[in-house]
């Protein structure tokens, strides 16, 4: 498959950076990451696409050695061309203009160790896992929703509450004072009326007060005109 991909992208056998202006090294990182997907999906090899690349280096170093080999045995015996898997990988370095003539040294990047793909029944562990945490959020928003709105009706049922105790306390503030005032009223109107019985007992001793003084000064006037009707006779 990776042969096949590069025949269609010949271009990304090259180690230039950038080769034309619609394969940039941007292009380039994006293609091998695609090979290096379909590739790890058909497994059984599992590489990053950098491993991937070191893979092909790998293939075109050998490709070249069996051409200089296949070359000399050319010289001394008259054979032909390089076919099978190297004979494809040096058609796609011809058709991109590379020099195919001397294998270059290799130098391979060290292998980076890549994460064991999971088994099936981890895979399946994992899912079950996921699932389980996924099922348990649920509940635990659903747990927290109730209890929000269970909080919210018990606040709403305080404040309910609380409102109807004022209107009660205030209910009954008014009536008191209504009491209040109804017997304020009330005791004025008893004061004002011993205030009325007052003013006319004075009024009547004031009166009787007056005749005596008028009996009494009649009654002396007697008594002078006796006494000196007494001295007369």
């Amino acid at each position: 498959m990776l042969i096949q991909f590069l025949e269609q992208h010949p271009y990304l056998g090259r180690s230039c950076t950038e080769v034309s202006p619609r394969m940039t090294a941007a292009r380039k990182k994006q293609l091998w990451q695609e090979i290096a997907t379909l590739l790890n999906q058909q497994g059984p090899a599992v590489k990053s696409p950098q491993l991937w690349r070191n893979h092909w280096a790998k293939m075109v170093c050998g490709a070249r050695k069996e051409l200089a080999r296949s070359a000399s045995e050319r010289n001394a015996t008259g054979g032909g061309r390089v076919g099978g898997v190297d004979g494809r990988v040096l058609d796609i370095l011809e058709r991109t203009g590379a020099v195919v003539t001397t294998p270059p040294e290799y130098y391979p990047v060290p292998d980076v160790p890549q994460p064991r793909r999971r088994q099936p029944r981890q895979l399946e562990e994992a899912v079950c896992r996921a699932t389980a945490e996924y099922v348990r959020q649920g509940q635990c928003a659903d747990a927290r929703a109730v209890a929000d709105r269970k909080f919210h009706h018990k606040m709403l049922e305080q404040n309910r509450r609380h409102h109807e105790a004022q209107m009660a306390s205030q209910e009954r503030l008014e009536n008191q004072l209504c009491r209040l005032t109804e017997e304020v009223g009330r005791l004025r109107h008893v004061q004002q009326q011993r205030l009325d019985q007052e003013r006319r007992a004075n009024d009547c001793t004031q009166r009787l007060l007056q005749q005596l003084l008028e009996a009494l000064a009649v009654f002396n006037a007697f008594k002078l005109i006796n006494r000196l009707s007494g001295t007369l006779t």
